[in-house]
């Protein structure tokens, strides 16, 4: 049974002469709940239930939990131990809570994708592995996640569903052999997320920036921002801008792709500026971005008839 909060003293006079009988006051304040480990809470479900909007539920090292989480209240859910040991919620988590926070727990495995489906969450030091979207913010969604690392996904180590928000800062993303096809660090589809000094290696795409339902008419697309940030590796297309996408693409460095580092599709309104690729930039028909104070240190192939001079080297 949890502790009583904020238990009333029992009256002095009367329990004078047997002091050892009282129940010792418990003051008023945020909770830790414990799972797993020496704890007799074996269930994440459990302790979310117990815990109140204040409370913190503290899932011990070591720990492998299957059971999906989901996460309704605000709530603060903390693993315990060092990064090699950290708890693995493989069931992943739903998450619907006005505010609620995440760090250092492990989500590892085919089912342990996690989704921001409404409000906000905050995702600190995490590791994603092994599932086909490690993590989906959904529409209107906002998510913020710093300084996790995800690997091996089967399709996107981060999925923006449209007008879904938030910030992917300071992350690594990794490719892995599981995938059934093309991967990509981070899908934007119609969202204003920002992904910021994150590093990719080894994935087809890095960020892929795209509108793939029809618009209202007179909406115009959501503008995503690309930008600090490390591609390289990339088997495919090293940043992606698709049909109808609007995007701020900056100061990012782009090397080793096996297609071209830059690719802006028909219909892409972007902006790029102070970015440094050596591999081929191309911009298709129809596609008509800014260019600014680039670094392109191989071909520039414009293919729109605006007398861009495609060998020099900054646009």
């Amino acid at each position: 049974m949890p502790p009583k909060r904020g238990g009333k003293k029992k009256d002095d006079k009367k329990d004078e002469g047997n002091k050892d009988s009282q129940e010792p006051e418990i003051p008023c304040g945020p909770v830790t709940y414990v799972v797993g480990g020496w704890s007799k809470l074996a269930s994440l479900a459990e302790a979310a239930a117990l815990a109140g909007g204040e409370d913190a539920v503290l899932v011990n090292s070591n720990v492998e939990l299957t059971e999906r989480l989901a996460i309704d209240k605000p709530l603060t859910i903390i693993g315990n131990g060092a990064p090699a040991d950290r708890p693995n919620l493989a069931g992943g988590f739903t998450s619907t809570a006005a505010a609620a926070t995440i760090s250092n727990v492990r989500f590892s495995g085919p089912d342990s994708g996690c989704s921001v489906e409404k409000g906000r969450l905050a995702i600190t030091d995490c590791l994603f592995e092994g599932a086909t979207n490690l993590l989906s913010l959904y529409p209107y969604s906002e998510a913020s996640v710093r300084d996790c690392h995800f690997s091996a996904p089967v399709k996107a180590c981060v999925y923006c569903y449209p007008h879904s928000k938030g910030a992917v800062v300071g992350c690594t993303m990794r490719g892995g052999s599981n995938a059934a096809g093309t991967t990509a660090g981070v899908m934007m589809d119609n969202s204003a997320a920002k992904v910021e000094n994150c590093s990719f290696e080894g994935l087809t795409t890095g960020a892929f920036v795209f509108s793939e339902g029809p618009l209202e008419k007179g909406e115009a697309a959501e503008v995503a921002t690309v930008q600090g940030n490390s591609v390289r590796g990339c088997p495919g297309t090293g940043i992606l801008l698709g049909p109808a996408s609007r995007a701020v693409v900056a100061r990012n460095e782009v090397e080793g792709s096996g297609y071209w580092g830059i690719d802006a599709m028909e219909g892409a309104s972007v902006t790029l500026t102070g970015n440094t690729v050596a591999d081929k930039v191309r911009i298709r028909k129809g596609a008509l971005p800014v260019l600014q104070r680039n670094t392109f240190r191989a071909q520039l192939i414009d293919g729109n008839d605006r007398g861009t001079v495609s060998l020099e080297e900054r646009y």
